[in-house]
């Protein structure tokens, strides 16, 4: 379904450009070759050179930024784990997208979509502040934007500047995890499938078998959830470049 989708889009926008994913998460790992040849790349900008060439407030900002610490290198932080949470939203996207490796010249094609890293977290978690900010800046970046917002919850309620940046983006795809409480998200305060916005789609977990993922990471459901995606056992790669098989409805999401 999604490589369709994403043939689509390009038709109707009539060029040739990929789609691009913004990985809002703790970073990304881009010392996988499937990660490197796949990133977005900001034209307007100079690589290493500190300057704010395209005027946007941001120096150096050519593949992805860094807005919890302000830095134009969104790596994970070294206690993320391996692979680092945005690290595994970036390679499980790709698979979707490229399920062979190198690509083949068939369904999508090679050029269809590029990741994003914009890095919003770290060992204490999520800043809504920077959230805010990445979010609008994903959405300056483009026509077809993607933005994978795999947090579920954030707070004991949902921050009004994350709100405020996603309900005033209406030109961009929001992908939202349900989160794995095992809960009926009209039941919960603080899911980000609860902000009221048409562009904003809530993705559950199910298994191979389409039951809903279970126990330890059983994942919430609800009217509110528009789609299920397999997100149990779903296999990423890790800086270690070995094979990880890692469960949740941010996996689903991805």
């Amino acid at each position: 379904w999604f490589i369709v989708w994403c043939q689509c889009i390009a038709r109707m926008d009539g060029t040739d450009g990929p789609v691009v994913i913004a990985i809002v998460d703790d970073g990304v790992d881009v010392s996988t070759r499937h990660i490197r040849e796949h990133l977005a790349v900001n034209p307007f900008e100079i690589s290493g050179n500190g300057i704010d060439d395209d005027h946007n407030g941001l120096v150096d900002d050519v593949s992805g930024y860094d807005f919890r610490d302000q830095d134009p290198v969104p790596r994970p932080w070294n206690a993320s784990g391996d692979p680092s949470h945005g690290t595994m939203m970036a390679t499980v996207a790709l698979n979707a997208a490229y399920p062979t490796d190198p690509p083949s010249n068939e369904g999508c094609g090679r050029n269809v979509i590029a990741i994003l890293p914009l890095r919003v977290a770290n060992e204490r978690g999520v800043d809504p502040d920077a959230t805010a900010e990445a979010i609008h800046y994903a959405a300056s970046r483009g026509r077809r934007i993607v933005i994978n917002l795999s947090m579920g919850t954030i707070r004991a309620s949902i921050p009004e500047q994350v709100t405020k940046s996603i309900t005033s983006e209406h030109d961009v795809l929001f992908i939202v995890a349900a989160g794995n409480q095992g809960k009926n998200i009209s039941q919960m305060s603080a899911s980000l499938c609860r902000i009221p916005a048409p562009n904003v789609v809530c993705v559950a977990a199910v298994d191979k078998s389409d039951q809903l993922a279970g126990f330890p990471k059983a994942s919430n459901y609800g009217p509110l959830v528009h789609l299920a995606a397999v997100g149990v056992d779903v296999p990423t790669t890790g800086s270690d470049k070995k094979i990880h098989l890692e469960t949740g409805t941010s996996l689903a999401a991805a």
